[in-house]
């Protein structure tokens, strides 16, 4: 698993006992993920960064050590993709989970399962949950998803990494290897990139391959990186835009930087909204407008990696993943831990509770066992709670107005005794 961190924390705490329908049996626990979306546009198959405390759960053996028990869900119960950009040990640990749809203006629930030692399999899959992903971990170059443009070039896969130079010099700079894949809306690149003064990465037209744009550093003593646009020849002719046009960024040569960019097609180009160095903390945010040379209306990009000498450098990555951008971020939040089936559960007898009246507007009146207090949780045919509150006495009342019609489940538990009556609002 490739490196990088960030933001919204997941603990591992005392679990809630709940109970619905489990999207896992055989899980002892789950916690819903409210994402949330209010202020944004509708997003499809989107990938919602979570940092979860993985580490922690595995010293509380809630979760196995690789982290195979994993699973994230709906709330229909679909399974959802997922990657994890740390090892299962980190107390950090930032995970992208791929979901289907978020609508505009609106918050959407996700789940997330852990806690059975028989799920060996781990199911995280940073193909199916990225737009475009490499790690470079099988040490055999992928060529459905890199090809190379221009003769002379030597692109290999060694140590977790992707190399390429270019073993002819004459007008090196326009030969380069390139994503199959296009790039057609605003999207992330996230990538471990090693650059030097003769190398650069950077983004090649679709409908012209010779239509670049590059970024790399300004003399051989310069760690900056600016953009240069390089024109639609196999020359090695380019200009630079002028430091008004795009700002300087600070990256160090010769060495694996953790790199994000964040950029959309244009009509005019690429527009890019903000670069920015993990390693070193070094942040620019746009939006900056960069023509692509000698195309117009281009209707996609590619990532692309240049070389210009054969003299043992190399441009290279250590991983590359392409997510979905966004204007406005969605936010997300964590409920507490709860129990599937928590052990030693036991029923309440069916005659020793009782509901009425069922249908209702509403308005439900219970009889209880005796005057504890007794929690009850209203959930949706979907397993998502619709109220929650505490029931006293033996004969207790509960009003739910403003629940929405349907058939509901009313689940009645005072410590690890448990009840379930299905009630139906009118």
């Amino acid at each position: 698993m490739k490196k990088q961190l960030l933001t919204l924390l997941a603990a591992f705490v005392i679990p809630v006992l709940s109970f619905s329908q489990t999207c896992y049996p055989g899980w002892n626990y789950y916690r819903d993920i409210t994402i949330d979306n209010t202020s944004g546009s509708a997003l499809t198959d989107y990938q919602a960064g979570l940092t979860i405390q993985t580490g922690a759960a595995i010293l509380a053996g809630k979760l196995n050590s690789d982290a195979s028990d994993l699973r994230f869900s709906d709330m229909a119960c679909n399974t959802l993709s997922y990657y994890m950009d740390s090892a299962a040990s980190s107390n950090q640990n930032k995970i992208w989970v791929k979901v289907p749809s978020i609508a505009a203006n609106t918050t959407t629930t996700i789940q997330f399962y852990y806690g059975n030692t028989s799920a060996t399999n781990s199911t995280a899959d940073g193909d199916a949950t990225f737009i475009f992903f490499d790690d470079f971990e099988d040490n055999a170059v992928n060529v459905a998803k890199w090809n190379t443009f221009g003769t002379y070039s030597l692109l290999t896969e060694t140590g977790g990494e992707l190399h390429y130079n270019c073993v002819y010099e004459e007008n090196a700079r326009y030969k380069y290897v390139y994503t199959v894949a296009d790039f057609t809306n605003r999207v992330v690149i996230d990538a471990g990139v090693y650059h030097d003064d003769q190398h650069a990465f950077g983004y090649a037209s679709t409908d012209n391959l010779l239509s670049r744009i590059y970024q790399r550093p300004i003399g051989n003593a310069n760690d900056t990186l600016r953009l240069i646009s390089i024109t639609d020849t196999t020359s090695n002719g380019s200009y630079a835009p002028g430091a008004d046009d795009f700002p300087w960024i600070p990256v160090a040569q010769n060495t694996m930087n953790n790199l994000s960019v964040d950029v959309e097609l244009v009509s005019a180009g690429l527009r890019f909204h903000l670069f920015k160095d993990h390693t070193s903390g070094e942040i620019t945010s746009g939006p900056f407008d960069i023509a692509l040379p000698g195309v117009t209306n281009s209707s996609g990009f590619k990532f692309c990696l240049s070389a210009n000498d054969f003299f043992g450098s190399y441009s290279g990555l250590s991983y590359i993943k392409i997510r979905q951008g966004a204007e406005l971020l969605p936010a997300s939040s964590f409920s507490p831990e709860h129990l599937t089936t928590p052990v030693g559960i036991q029923s309440f007898s069916t005659e020793i509770i009782q509901v009425y009246p069922n249908p209702s507007f509403g308005d439900f009146t219970l009889n209880l066992p005796d005057t504890r207090h007794y929690k009850a949780v209203l959930k949706d045919v979907t397993g998502r709670i619709s109220w929650q509150g505490t029931v006293e006495g033996k004969t207790g009342k509960i009003s739910m107005t403003g629940i929405s019609p349907g058939i509901y489940s009313l689940e009645i538990y005072e410590g690890t005794t448990f009840f379930q009556k299905k009630l139906m609002i009118q």
